[in-house]
């Protein structure tokens, strides 16, 4: 199969549903991965562009209680906004899919294989435990300071410097939802899946494809592939999120993270659905034998994850699947000099930015000013300025000029060509 013929899937980062997407969120993995899925149809390639949002992420939970919600009322409202937003923006999404049990049942399946293949190790682990709340914490849950670059961070891993925060690594961990609450240490036996066991084929991996990665998420991937690869949690003792359907851990949840790939791959299908491309299997596209292209778009936070752990639950599947032939990653953009915060409310919707400016200049000074490779600053003084330099004024003086070139095309003065080349020189005025 040539490069030109072979199906392409690009996915961006599945949103938490927790809230809109943000002018930060949309102009690195969604605008990105739109602007590359439109790149890859233009020159005759069949593409899907997909994403699904990440329902049982416990910042669902925390962000609820924050603002007086249930958390399926606040998944509910996020999923209309970011698919709203996703729309407003012009992507070639064609929606969200919804997470049914048809969902649940293909990350469920997903995992079971490889606990039926003995993937999966029972662990004896120490967890942050809330005394008060009597509940463990992890993720979203508990905030704390970074055990490696000592940034405040949340559990699992560290936005500032992006390295893994597991179990009881996270120094001076508090409950989020009541941080006078007394955090202390608790073992709890859950399901890993060991990525160490990986690392041959990892370094494999990466030794292939790291030019394809931009360079600050490259050097991360060395650090982390420099020491012992962290054990990736499966199951957890929590109560937002899909049951653990697993004997040895009874009551738990599926870690949040380890959703990732089934989920990316439901998403696919029920895109390929949508476009009128249906398949029979869920993860058929995904398959290997189909000899997709897969693409990933997310920011650097997510590196550890969507670069290592979503891999590693790809590899573990043997050669089943295939795996992705590069990562775009993005740094963070800032807004007026300061990084975006939703709690802070230091933050512009896109839904709102796009019902207040038209959509090409918005895309295209995202587009310009995107943090592909360091920081980027988003200000509304340099959209408009910008815009108006480099799009607006240039388009309205060609329009004007052709304008001037072409009188008489309405007949009073014909151009000195044929009819046809009059009809053409129409279609461009």
């Amino acid at each position: 199969m040539t490069t030109r013929s072979r199906p392409a899937i690009v996915v961006a980062a599945t949103p938490t549903s927790n809230g809109d997407l943000h002018v930060g969120h949309m102009s690195g993995p969604y605008l990105g991965g739109d602007v590359y899925a439109r790149y890859l149809r233009a020159t005759g390639r069949q593409v899907l562009y997909t994403t699904c949002t990440d329902d049982s992420q416990s910042y669902v939970v925390s962000t609820a209680h924050r603002r007086g919600l249930a958390p399926d009322e606040l998944v509910r409202t996020s999923m209309a906004k970011i698919e709203r937003s996703l729309d407003a923006m012009g992507t070639l999404i064609p929606g969200l899919p919804p997470i049914d049990d048809r969902y649940r049942a293909t990350v469920v399946d997903f995992l079971k294989e490889l606990h039926a293949a003995g993937r999966f190790h029972l662990r004896k682990v120490q967890l942050p435990y809330a005394r008060n709340a009597g509940a463990f914490l992890y993720d979203g849950l508990v905030t704390g300071t970074c055990p490696s670059c000592l940034a405040s961070s949340c559990g699992g891993a560290c936005e500032n410097c992006g390295h893994p925060n597991n179990f009881d690594e996270l120094l001076d961990p508090k409950y989020t939802i009541d941080p006078g609450d007394t955090v202390v240490y608790r073992e709890c036996e859950i399901l890993v899946l060991p990525m160490e066991d990986y690392r041959e084929r990892l370094t494999s991996y990466y030794a292939a494809r790291t030019p394809r990665w931009r360079p600050h998420a490259r050097q991360l991937i060395g650090e982390l592939l420099s020491k012992p690869l962290p054990d990736i949690p499966v199951t957890i003792p929590g109560t937002w999120g899909i049951a653990a359907p697993f004997p040895e851990t009874p009551g738990q949840i599926v870690y949040p993270w380890v959703e990732a790939m089934p989920a990316s791959m439901y998403a696919t299908w029920w895109t390929a659905t949508q476009l009128g491309r249906p398949t029979a299997e869920v993860d058929e596209l995904w398959r290997a034998d189909h000899d997709a292209e897969l693409v990933y778009f997310h920011g650097f936070d997510n590196v550890y994850h969507w670069g290592l752990v979503d891999l590693v639950m790809l590899l573990a599947h043997g050669d089943k699947y295939t795996t992705p032939e590069s990562n775009v990653c993005n740094e963070f953009y800032d807004l007026d000099g300061e990084k975006f915060s939703t709690s802070r409310n230091h933050l512009i919707w896109s839904a709102d930015l796009l019902a207040e400016v038209p959509r090409d200049l918005v895309r295209f000074y995202l587009a310009l000013t995107g943090p592909e490779f360091q920081r980027a600053n988003f200000t509304r003084e340099s959209l408009h300025t910008t815009t108006t330099r480099r799009l607006i004024t240039p388009w309205n003086d060609l329009a004007e000029a052709i304008a001037l070139a072409m009188v008489g095309v309405d007949g009073t003065r014909p151009l000195a060509t044929t009819e046809a080349g009059r009809w053409r020189a129409g279609s461009v005025l």
